[in-house]
């Protein structure tokens, strides 16, 4: 009897394992972009050119999925050589101490139609939680699993040792806009 159950577990781990589908994300329909209020009258629009992220997705609970990503901040990319060059400087992000920004997700709850994703984004060697509303859908095509998500947050760039100038000249809050494509 002892043995059955044993067995019985371990199938039914196997199963579930089996149900998850590890997905990497695909940067050339992918885009990690960002806005932060400039002097108060005009904003700049930005983003991270290079990155790499892994998807653990699970289509029959999605919510039971998790996320990492790797963000190289020596990519960032605002179109202004001069200000890109300052922002990888110990101003900013200090991409020769800190070379990546990190993402890590710790809880995926559904509301409604949408999802909320917690987890820990690490800049400059400063970790803080994160919620990240989004959207996704799910495709397969030739029997691969293709997700798209896209999702919008916003953090104080105080909280992440980005203390450069007053809130005037750069603002405090960054807006971030993520657009996933990962498959298998």
């Amino acid at each position: 009897m002892k043995k059955l159950f044993w067995l019985s577990a371990l199938l039914c781990l196997a199963a579930a394992a089996a149900s998850a589908v590890s997905l990497a994300i695909d940067p050339a329909w992918s885009e990690v972009a960002f806005n932060v209020s400039n002097f108060g009258v005009h904003s700049v629009d930005g983003r991270f050119d290079t990155y790499t992220g892994k998807i653990e997705f699970d289509p029959q609970a999605p919510e039971k999925s998790m996320v990492h990503v790797a963000i190289e901040a020596a990519s960032i990319n605002t179109q202004t050589k001069a200000r890109d060059k300052h922002l990888k400087t110990a101003d900013f992000f200090d991409v020769t101490k800190y070379p990546q920004l990190t993402f890590e997700s710790q809880t995926i709850e559904k509301t409604g139609d949408t999802y909320v994703m917690t987890g820990t984004l690490t800049i400059k060697g400063h970790a803080q939680p994160v919620k990240i509303p989004f959207t996704f859908t799910t495709t397969t095509t030739n029997g691969k699993t293709i997700v798209h998500a896209h999702g919008k947050t916003q953090i104080d760039r105080h909280d992440y040792g980005i203390d450069y100038g007053n809130n005037f000249s750069v603002g405090k809050m960054i807006d971030i806009d993520l657009s996933v494509a990962a498959s298998e």
